[in-house]
C-alpha cells in the first residue's frame, strides 16, 4: 500500500493504526505498526526503510526493525538491525551492529568517491540537542578526502563532540538526522509540516578509547594517516609518499584548541619519502625518512605549531631516506618539532599531517646511539636535516662520547656531533679536576 500528503510518502505492504481523538475531538493515529518492505521518502532527502516500523506518534518516538533497516538524510545514512528515533528528545539510537556513511560535501556537490564511513559492533547513539555521538565496539572510521589520501581510525569506543548551533537548546528546535516520527502522524492525521533544516554541525572533540568500557584494559586506540603519488612505475601506479600513525589506550582530538593528545604510554610514527620540496619550506631533502617515538607518560601535539611534546620513558628512533645512520635517542623529556605540512585536504584534522622530523630537544638522562657511538648528556639537540647534535652538559656534569672502535670516552662541557661525518667538534672542555 501507499500513503502520500504533499512531499512524504509511505510504502509498505501491511499498515495498522491504533486512532483516539484529542482534546479537540480530531482523529488521529496514537501508534502505527507497518511491515513487509517498509519505505519512507520526504523533504530534504529524508528517507527510511526497514522490514518493519513502530511509530508511537504521542510520545514522537519511532523504532525500525530488521536486516536492511535503514534512516537517511542526503548525503548522510545510517544502518543497523534496530534503531530508535525519538524527536521530542532529538535523539537516535542503534541497539548493535551498525554503519554511518556520509559522502563529502552537501547537496549537488556531494561527492560519492569522497566518503566518510565508520562501523560499530554494539551500538551508537546520536544527541542532537547535546551535540554528541558515541560509537562502542570495533569502532572502524576510514574518511578519503580525495583520491590519493586516506585516513582510519579503530577504537573500542568513539566519542564526538559536535558544535550546538545558536537557538538549538530546547528539545524541540530542531530534529534527529532521519525521518521524524511526526512525520507517521502526518500520514495518518493530514498534517505534513516541512521537516527543519539541520544546520551544518562542526567537530569540536574528538575522543578515541582502545577499550569499549570504562574499564582499564590494555587495548588501543589508533589513528592513521596515508597519503600517495601518483608513479606508473609501481603496482597498482601509486606509491607510498607520507604515513602518519598514533596509537595510545586513549586519543583526544580537541579541534578548538589544534591540539592531539594522548595522556597515556603510546607510540607515533611517521615517513616522509617525498622527492618534491615541501609545501612549507621544509625541503632539506635529508629531513625526509622515518621516525618512531614511544613514550609511557604523555604527549601533546600542537598542530599549528608542529609541536610534539612527550613526557616520561622517551624514546625516539630516526632513519633518513637516503644512506645514512640511524639515530636513537633516548630522555626523561623531549619536544620535536614536525615539518612538512598535511598530508591532503582535510587531513590536518586526524593526526596533524606533518610527517617530517625537523629537531628534537631532549632533556635529562639523555642517551644517544648512532652506529658504533653512544652519548650521555644532560641536555640535547637534534637537528634532523643536517644531521647533527649538539650535547651540554649541566653545571657538575660532563657530556661522554663513547666509541666501541676506539679508546677513552671524548668528554666537554658542549660539543658538535656531525652523524653524517662521524665528526665530533669540543666547543667547550670539560673543567679539569687537579687531585687533591
Amino acid at each position: 500500500m501507499v500513503a502520500a500528503q504533499d512531499d512524504a510518502t509511505l510504502r509498505c505492504g501491511f499498515l495498522e493504526a491504533a486512532l483516539a481523538r484529542n482534546e479537540a475531538g480530531e482523529l488521529g493515529a496514537t501508534i502505527v505498526r507497518t511491515r513487509d518492505e517498509v519505505g519512507f521518502t520526504g523533504a530534504d532527502g529524508v528517507g527510511a526503510r526497514s522490514p518493519s516500523l513502530t511509530a508511537d506518534v504521542p510520545a514522537q518516538t519511532a523504532t525500525l526493525e530488521g536486516p536492511g533497516s535503514a534512516v537517511w538524510r542526503e548525503p548522510s545514512l545510517i544502518s543497523g538491525a534496530n534503531i530508535g528515533l525519538d524527536g521530542a528528545r532529538r535523539r537516535l539510537e542503534v541497539v548493535g551492529a551498525g554503519t554511518f556513511a556520509h559522502a563529502q560535501g552537501a547537496g549537488a556537490v556531494a561527492d560519492a568517491a569522497k566518503r566518510l564511513e565508520a562501523s560499530w559492533s554494539q551500538g551508537m547513539t546520536f544527541d542532537d540537542a547535546a551535540g554528541r555521538v558515541e560509537c562502542t565496539g570495533d569502532v572502524v572510521a576510514t574518511s578519503q578526502p580525495d583520491e590519493l589520501t586516506i585516513e582510519v581510525a579503530r577504537a573500542g569506543r568513539a566519542v564526538i563532540d559536535l558544535d550546538v548551533p545558536s537557538g538549538a537548546t530546547g528539545p524541540s528546535a530542531a530534529a534527529p538526522p532521519g525521518p521524524e516520527p511526526v512525520r507517521q502522524r502526518a500520514l495518518a492525521a493530514g498534517d505534513a509540516p516541512r521537516p527543519p533544516d539541520l544546520p551544518e554541525r562542526t567537530v569540536r572533540r574528538v575522543e578515541l578509547f582502545g577499550s569499549a568500557g570504562a574499564e582499564p584494559s590494555s587495548d588501543l586506540a589508533r589513528v592513521e594517516s596515508r597519503r600517495y603519488a601518483l608513479d606508473v612505475g609501481v603496482e597498482g601506479g601509486r606509491r607510498l609518499e607520507r604515513f602518519v600513525r598514533l596509537t595510545g589506550g586513549r586519543i583526544v582530538a580537541d579541534e578548538q584548541a589544534g591540539t592531539l593528545t594522548v595522556p597515556g604510554p603510546g607510540r607515533a610514527a611517521t615517513y616522509d619519502g617525498r622527492t618534491e620540496p615541501a609545501s612549507d619550506g621544509a625541503d632539506e631533502p635529508e629531513a625526509r625518512g622515518s621516525s618512531l617515538f614511544t613514550w609511557t607518560g604523555s604527549m601533546v601535539y600542537d598542530r599549528n605549531a608542529g609541536l610534539l611534546e612527550l613526557a616520561r620513558g622517551v624514546r625516539l628512533v630516526h632513519k633518513p631516506l637516503e644512506e645514512g645512520p640511524v639515530t636513537t635517542l633516548e630522555a626523561d623529556n623531549v619536544r620535536a618539532w614536525l615539518t612538512g605540512g598535511p598530508l591532503g585536504p582535510g587531513s590536518e584534522a586526524a593526526v596533524g599531517g606533518a610527517t617530517r622530523l625537523g629537531r628534537a630537544v631532549a632533556r635529562n638522562s639523555v642517551y644517544v646511539t648512532s652506529g658504533p657511538k653512544q652519548l650521555v648528556a644532560d641536555l640535547l639537540t637534534y637537528d634532523a636535516a643536517t644531521h647533527t647534535i649538539e650535547a651540554v652538559a649541566e653545571e657538575g656534569n660532563v657530556v661522554r662520547l663513547f666509541d666501541e672502535t676506539a679508546g677513552p670516552p671524548v668528554t666537554a662541557r658542549r660539543l658538535i656531533w656531525d652523524l653524517r661525518t662521524d665528526r665530533v667538534d669540543v666547543r667547550e672542555m670539560a673543567p679539569v679536576v687537579a687531585p687533591r
